[in-house]
């Protein structure tokens, strides 16, 4: 670890690497067996890149376009806290990328060990664009 503001949570830490008025990067630590909440933003997409260990996403189907493409990574489809939205559960390997949308519900799970991502936020970077959806923590 550098010499990075890094920030605890419930689930692991994060690093913030650099930022700005409309963009952040950070190094996302999730411990074993932990996960996000199931969010979304209404400002801002994130762009994610697997560092380390097997990450284990929810996201709607559409997330992923063309289903035969990805149909190999799909572990299962559940049913979704909005019903208007299937979503899809699917894993990510090290040098595997994904991108969420604003608005975009998803959460990430670390299911084989630690879990390192590198996150790119652009638009509005404050935690208070978090809108949870469910949570193991009760935020």
């Amino acid at each position: 670890m550098g010499d990075n503001p890094i920030t605890t949570k419930p689930l692991g830490e994060y690093e913030v690497l650099s930022e700005g008025d409309d963009f952040k990067v950070k190094i996302l630590r999730v411990t074993s067996g932990h996960k996000l909440s199931l969010q979304k933003h209404n400002l801002r997409d994130e762009y994610w890149t697997i560092l380390k260990g097997t990450a284990k996403i929810t996201a709607p189907q559409s997330h992923l376009g063309n289903e035969e493409l990805w149909s190999n990574k799909i572990l299962w489809h559940r049913a979704s806290y909005d019903e208007r939205c299937a979503l899809i559960v699917y894993e990510l390997n090290p040098g595997e990328s994904t991108t969420f949308k604003r608005q975009e519900i998803h959460r990430v799970e670390a299911v084989d060990g630690d879990l390192e991502i590198l996150e790119i936020q652009k638009g509005y970077c404050g935690e208070g664009d978090i809108e949870r959806l469910e949570d193991d923590y009760d935020r």
